[in-house]
C-alpha cells in the first residue's frame, strides 16, 4: 500500500466488509467465505494504526517495531517496543475501525437492497454482467424511482459506488 489516503483506505474497508454484511442479511447464516476478506480488513486497520498515523486515538505514531522469530512454524520469541496496555489499546483501536466500516457497508447495503436484489434476479438470468449492464440496471431503478416521486438522498451512493454494493 503505497501513497493512499484514510478516505481510500477507509473505503476500501467497507467493500471488504459488503460480502459478509449481503451474507448475513439475505441468507441470515454466517459461512467461511469471507475469510480472506477479514484478514484483509485486519491487516488494513492494524496498518492504518501501527503504521500509517491514522488513527484518531493514537495519531502520527508507529508501533512496527514487533518481532516474532519462529522455530519450525512456531512462535519462539516475540519482542515488541510497547506495552501490553498500548497493545490492548492498538487492538481496540482496530476493532473500531472495523466495525464503522461494518456498520457502514450495512447501512449502504440495506438502503440500496432493492437494487442489490434486482442485480441478483439479473445476474440469475444472465450468469455474467458487465459494468456496463449494471450501470443500465441501475439507471433503470434511478428512473423508476423517479417516475414514483422518489428523490435520491444525495450521499454519494449510487453508480459512482457500485464498488461498495
Amino acid at each position: 500500500v503505497l501513497n493512499r489516503t484514510k478516505r481510500e483506505l477507509t473505503d476500501e474497508l467497507v467493500v471488504l466488509m459488503g460480502g459478509r454484511v449481503a451474507e448475513k442479511l439475505f441468507t441470515g447464516d454466517l459461512s467461511t467465505s469471507a475469510r480472506m476478506d477479514i484478514k484483509m480488513a485486519s491487516d488494513i486497520a492494524r496498518s492504518m494504526v501501527c503504521s500509517f498515523g491514522m488513527s484518531d486515538v493514537f495519531g502520527f505514531q508507529s508501533f512496527g517495531d514487533n518481532q516474532e522469530t519462529l522455530f519450525l512454524g512456531r512462535e519462539v520469541v516475540r519482542s515488541q517496543s510497547y506495552s501490553e496496555e498500548t497493545a490492548k489499546k492498538i487492538d481496540e483501536e482496530v476493532l473500531r475501525i472495523v466495525n464503522e466500516a461494518y456498520q457502514r457497508a450495512s447501512d449502504m447495503i440495506n438502503e440500496n437492497r432493492p437494487k442489490l436484489e434486482k442485480l441478483v434476479e439479473r445476474l440469475i438470468e444472465c450468469e455474467t454482467l458487465d459494468g456496463r449492464d449494471v450501470e443500465a440496471l441501475l439507471k433503470e431503478e434511478d428512473d423508476i424511482g423517479l417516475d414514483q416521486g422518489e428523490r435520491g438522498s444525495g450521499d454519494g451512493v449510487g453508480r459512482e459506488n457500485l464498488a461498495l454494493l
